[in-house]
């Protein structure tokens, strides 16, 4: 079934931006960190699935990762509390 994943995550992605696009949003979150399985996780962190999807969506797309960032109050450095993939189009 993992040989299929890809294609089911693409197609389901597609889906999500089209009734997204017809509800006149113009971009589309997909959360990393809170993801609860591991192995799914570890691969949407992973750059090499940034690209693969900036390269089945195609060049009308801007895929990127956004993070938020938080301040640890003990010591003042700064951490990251959510990663998200960023899909927008126009």
């Amino acid at each position: 079934m993992k040989d299929y994943q890809p294609l089911l995550f693409i197609g389901t992605l597609w889906l999500i931006i089209l009734l997204a696009a017809m509800q006149g949003y113009s971009g589309h979150l997909i959360s990393v960190l809170k993801v609860k399985d591991d192995y799914t996780r570890r691969r949407l962190d992973d750059e090499r699935t940034l690209e693969k999807i900036k390269e089945l969506l195609g060049d009308d797309f801007k895929v990127e990762y956004h993070s938020t960032y938080s301040k640890n109050i003990f010591t003042g450095e700064d951490f990251i509390t959510n990663k998200q993939i960023h899909i927008t189009w126009e």
